[in-house]
């Protein structure tokens, strides 16, 4: 995988870790930590890791603190890694968990690659979502929606074609334009979105998409 697209991909899963508002997590296959974790992943187990922002940061599943939180739900400690080893052939299945005063449903699915290999798998817990964004990333967000509204059609025809991970040739084949004319508006683009970076560039987009969507 090329430098530029590792680092779309990042800021795109770190933007949804922090806007997103279900609980999930991810853990890749033949791994024993979560790569990836939603925001509210974290605050529906009440998991305090010490660090502010932990959306995005890999965490061991025999992390103390996921254990203590497993454990005060009333489950084993160790039952997000046991989740991970059993059925490894049950592409989509949801798990009854006896936590609390009622059962909590997690729903397992097997993440699969553009060749059908399995690279992981997401656990959601059905029904748990946080409406209530961090004022930071509310006003990140809100602030992303008013710089998309400055764009021509134009540019947001193209910005839709890079944020798919188009390249500028690919881009000009798409919209009758030269290369040398995309790459004038993706400047144009870049400077109205106050984007230094592409990944800078797709994590705006994706938070202000993220915040439309709720």
């Amino acid at each position: 995988m090329e430098q530029s697209q590792s680092g779309q991909i990042h800021a795109i899963l770190q933007a949804v870790c922090s806007v997103g508002s279900d609980a999930w997590c991810f853990v890749p296959t033949d791994c024993d930590f979560i790569s990836h974790c939603s925001l509210a992943f974290l605050q529906y187990w009440d998991i305090s890791l010490g660090v502010p922002d932990q959306t995005g940061e890999v965490i061991s599943l025999d992390n103390p603190h996921l254990a203590v939180a497993f454990e005060k739900a009333g489950l084993s400690r160790r039952w997000l890694m046991e989740a991970c080893e059993s059925s490894p052939h049950a592409f989509a299945e949801a798990l009854q968990l006896p936590s609390g005063n009622e059962p909590t449903r997690i729903d397992r699915t097997v993440l699969l690659d553009h060749s059908g290999r399995p690279v992981g798998r997401m656990f959601t817990v059905a029904g748990a979502a946080f409406p209530r964004l961090r004022p930071d990333v509310l006003a990140r967000a809100r602030a992303a929606g008013v710089q998309l509204g400055r764009l021509s059609p134009r540019e947001k025809e193209i910005l839709d074609l890079v944020f798919d991970g188009h390249t500028n040739k690919a881009v000009g084949r798409r919209t009758n334009i030269s290369e040398k004319t995309v790459e004038k508006h993706r400047a144009s683009i870049m400077r109205k979105l106050e984007s230094h970076s592409i990944a800078e560039l797709i994590r705006r987009v994706t938070e202000a998409r993220l915040l439309s969507s709720d």
